[in-house]
């Protein structure tokens, strides 16, 4: 059943908006025995919260016929069997060992994750990720040649260096997540997108400082800021991968603000999500219709740019009066 709510809503400003393609898909569907993919995001330790700072996030999914719900491990101590994928966005304290314990079944048994992590996230975390043959590292990423302005710890990602075509993304205060140099054969490991020759990995961070790169203590760039891994737990037994279908996916972003609501509409970064979730439940026998929006989108800014737009917008008037007086000038001579 369809209710007038679900259809009909009212703005702030007295309009009134009509939606009905959604709600209707939606009924359809269950009707028709077809299940919509459903993302769950993890809670209980300071996570990104869809009802807070990723509610556009949550509006983005919904919008293309996901469920999402919240899932506190402590509270429900198991994953959902209903689960296409789990997200697990910027966490500020620790997780249990029973709850690491259900995220690492979860993969074993061909579990779908996306893990964004910020630097100095807890540590258990990395040590999970680490078995999949990544490292999230503990710094900032800097690259003082694509950033958007003003902070130089912005790392911008044009089209070039983003697997998935996006034009810009940007990714605030984040790390830099390493694959590493040996792992299980039965892991594919692919970069998504990554910083330039120019970029490093800031080991001690200071806002009220110039980042300056120290040989020996920060890593060098080009570093990858998300990586796609595909494959099986060493733990799951087994010699060869099996199908797509069936196997373990992640997705590790060195970053989690890039999507909160103060940065979803900017650029591509809501697409990236978006892709991401696609690229990660794509191939499983469930129902995507992507709703066709108008977002409002700010414009990104390098500190090139920036400097251009402040010089032009002090000189540029002054240059146009003292012409038209010289035309002036010239004239009346």
């Amino acid at each position: 059943m369809v209710f007038p709510q679900e259809i009909v809503s009212q703005q702030a400003d007295g309009e009134i908006s009509v939606d009905m393609e959604h709600p209707f898909t939606s009924a359809i569907l269950e009707v028709s025995g077809i299940t919509q993919k459903k993302v769950y995001f993890l809670t209980g330790h300071g996570e990104s919260s869809t009802s807070a700072d990723y509610t556009a996030v949550r509006q983005g999914l919904l919008d293309n016929l996901y469920r999402v719900g919240t899932l506190d491990l402590d509270f429900t101590p198991e994953i959902p069997p209903d689960t296409t994928a789990l997200v697990i966005a910027g966490p500020e304290t620790s997780p249990t060992k029973a709850e690491i314990a259900l995220i690492e079944g979860f993969l074993e048994n061909k579990g779908w994750l996306m893990v964004l992590l910020n630097p100095n996230s807890p540590s258990e975390y990395r040590q999970l990720l680490s078995g999949w043959g990544v490292n999230v590292e503990n710094g900032t990423v800097i690259d003082p040649s694509s950033y958007v302005s003003p902070s130089i710890d912005n790392p911008l990602v044009p089209q070039e260096r983003n697997m998935m075509g996006l034009s810009d993304t940007y990714f605030p205060g984040a790390t830099a997540v390493i694959p590493q140099e040996e792992y299980s054969d039965l892991i594919i490991q692919q970069p998504l997108f990554f910083t330039s020759q120019d970029s490093w990995l800031e080991k001690n961070f200071d806002t009220s400082k110039t980042p300056e790169l120290d040989d020996g203590i920060d890593k060098p760039g080009p570093l990858a800021l998300g990586v796609l891994i595909a494959g099986v737990s060493d733990e799951g037994g087994g010699t060869e991968i099996p199908e797509a279908a069936q196997i373990t996916r992640l997705i590790v972003v060195g970053d989690s603000d890039f999507a909160s609501d103060r940065h979803y509409h900017n650029g591509d970064n809501g697409i990236l999500f978006l892709n991401m979730v696609e690229l990660l439940t794509a191939g499983k026998e469930l129902i995507s219709i992507e709703r066709k929006v108008l977002p409002f989108r700010r414009l990104l800014v390098s500190q090139e740019t920036a400097n251009f737009i402040n010089i032009s917008s002090i000189a540029l008037l002054p240059l146009l009066v003292l012409m038209v007086g010289g035309v002036i000038w010239w004239r009346r001579r």
